[in-house]
């Protein structure tokens, strides 16, 4: 590429954004995509928090592996799905994006 096929009028300004894309997206980072909530599980703190997040809602969720430490994950609501068994079972499925 020369700096005609970009939209900067220089080389400088397109090595200036190449360098921070670079800087920022160089190293791998752990991704929740999705999560799944059983509200059921703990009533008093899950149903009021299923019922009133929507699409675009910020979310902090926290992971805890069985082996290893806290991952904490910033995102988006993206899209949400319910699966309702009337009297047994019900489930969101939250699909996520990182907030940067």
């Amino acid at each position: 590429l020369t700096y005609n096929d970009t939209l900067h009028a220089t080389t400088t300004g397109a090595a200036t954004l190449a360098t921070a894309l670079v800087a920022r997206y160089k190293d791998p980072h752990l991704r929740l995509e999705r999560i799944t909530v059983a509200p059921r599980v703990d009533p008093t703190r899950l149903w009021p928090a299923v019922l009133s997040f929507d699409l675009s809602t910020k979310v902090t969720v926290k992971r805890r592996p069985e082996y290893g430490s806290t991952q904490t994950f910033d995102s988006y609501i993206e899209g949400i799905e319910r699966r309702v068994d009337v009297g047994k079972k019900w489930e969101t499925r939250y699909r996520l994006s990182q907030y940067t």
